[in-house]
């Protein structure tokens, strides 16, 4: 019986890959309802704005003053 050589990956390497395919995944599907569907691209962007999208400030994120470089 011949003995096969097992080749592992190391693990960033495979999330480096699934990262990608989940990156691309993601575009394809924004860039397919952009061109296919209009309306429903407007209530997707809508409901990125209302409930993604968020401004914050640097004296939110830094409480103390002075203690930080900004």
């Amino acid at each position: 019986m011949q003995e096969k050589e097992i080749k592992v990956r190391p693990f960033f390497a495979k999330c480096i890959i699934i990262e990608s395919v989940t990156v691309v995944l993601v575009l394809l599907s924004v860039v397919l309802i952009r061109f296919t569907s209009k309306p429903l691209f407007s209530k997707l962007k809508d409901l990125y704005i209302k409930y993604v999208l968020d401004e914050t400030s640097v004296s939110e994120v830094l409480e103390d003053k002075g203690k930080y470089e900004v």
